[in-house]
């Protein structure tokens, strides 16, 4: 609710591009975190930022599609988690499997590749 209410005062193109780049700078930080403090805390903040993403593109699509359509276009948009999910799961893997340069774990590139 707080999300959406600012997507309404500065727009939701503005909003949901903020949403997004302190979604991906949070997300590339967590594999630099070196205690579980630290893991919490950017988890915390990750769990912020995610929170106004969905709400703000459905509350976008109602601006952009009439109610008879309105339907579709946010089964189209959940759709692409389930696509993303079998894209991005080998990848992932691969990840895990193969990488670990300049003295990082694997899990940690996978943050930072991501």
């Amino acid at each position: 609710m707080p999300s959406n209410l600012i997507l309404n005062k500065i727009g939701a193109r503005i909003w949901i591009g903020v949403v997004l780049v302190l979604w991906g700078l949070i997300a590339t930080l967590t594999g630099f975190v070196k205690t579980p403090d630290q893991l919490y805390l950017i988890r915390f903040l990750l769990g912020l930022v995610e929170a106004g993403f969905f709400p703000g593109v459905i509350l976008y699509l109602t601006f952009w599609f009439p109610q008879r359509e309105l339907a579709q276009a946010v089964a189209l948009f959940m759709t692409a988690l389930a696509i993303s999910s079998v894209i991005g799961s080998p990848i992932s893997g691969i990840i895990l499997d193969h990488v670990s340069w300049g003295g990082l774990e694997s899990w940690r590139w996978l943050f930072n590749l991501y």
